[in-house]
Parts: structure tokens; sequence; C-alpha cells
């Protein structure tokens, strides 16, 4: 019994105030059933507790949970699971997949991951791609993707070269 979203909110105000280690389980029990009946942040934030226990086949089945509903943090993270197969089988197709629907909701960390991915293509439009959200992510305020853009720059890959941008960036 329980109502999802009192469950989610005692789980975080547990998290906030106490350290002993019963009311941590506790609230890991809350964010679970919450998750359970549907509470998107409550999955994503399990997902987070089950991968800092190393029980990350589970966390990707939360992150994913989460993801499904509209949540670009558990996209990005359980598209980075999928990418580096991390105790999950690795799925390089729909990892691309969850990197771009993170994309769409603005998650600049997917910005930038999903940007490395690209310039290693040989395709010329995709290294293009990959410049414009390295510089997106960096906008917003991503310092690997800064980091990214201006070594772009300095190379001109994707992008004319360009030293003056890029000692900008760096």
């Amino acid at each position: 019994k329980g109502n999802e979203i009192a469950m989610y909110l005692c789980a975080c105000f547990i998290y906030q105030n106490f350290q002993s280690k019963e009311l941590i389980e506790k609230a890991n029990r809350y964010f679970q059933m919450a998750a359970e009946r549907g509470h998107v942040l409550a999955a994503h934030r399990y997902g987070l507790i089950l991968y800092d226990l190393n029980r990350k086949e589970e966390a990707a089945r939360y992150f994913k949970k989460a993801a499904d509903k509209g949540n670009d943090e558990s996209m990005h993270n359980y598209a980075m699971m999928l990418m580096k197969g991390d105790e999950i089988e690795t799925n390089i197709e729909e990892a691309i997949l969850y990197f771009q629907k993170a994309i769409q909701f603005n998650n600049i960390n997917s910005m930038n991951c999903y940007g490395c991915f690209l310039i290693n293509s040989k395709n010329d439009e995709d290294k293009k791609l990959a410049v414009q959200y390295f510089h997106r992510a960096s906008e917003n305020g991503n310092i690997y993707a800064t980091s990214n853009y201006a070594y772009m720059c300095q190379v001109g890959q994707g992008i004319e070269k360009n030293l003056e941008e890029a000692k900008s960036y760096y």
C-alpha cells in the first residue's frame, strides 16, 4: 500500500537528513516501491543507488524504466551502459537512440558523449554534427564539451580550422 509520491518524498527526506544504515535501507525500499508504482524520479534515483551498489544489471532496468517515461538523465545513463557494455550487453544502436532522445531534452552530457561517438565516424556530416553538439553542450556548461569543441576548432575537424575560436574556448 501507499502513495508513490509520498514514498519518494519520504525516501528523499531520509537521505537528506539521516545517515543510519537502517534508515538508508528503508529509504532504498521506498525508492524501489515508488519506482515499481511508476514514479519516474524514484526509478532514476533507485537506478543510481543500484549502480553505486554495483548492481548494474538491475540499475540498467530502472534507468530504462525512467528513460522510457521521459527522464533525460536516465536516458543518458542507460545509453552509457549500453555503449560500454557496463554489466549489460553492448548495444550501440540502442545506445545511440537513447543519446538522441536525451539530446532532445537538451541533456548536455549526452550531447558531449554522442559527439565523441560521432567524431570517430568516417562521415564528414557526422563530424560536423559532433561539433554542433560540442558547441551546444559547451554553451550550456559542459566543460568536457568545451575542451572537445576547442580541439575540433584547433585541428579543423568537422569545422573550418579556427585557432582564435579554439583559443577562446581553451
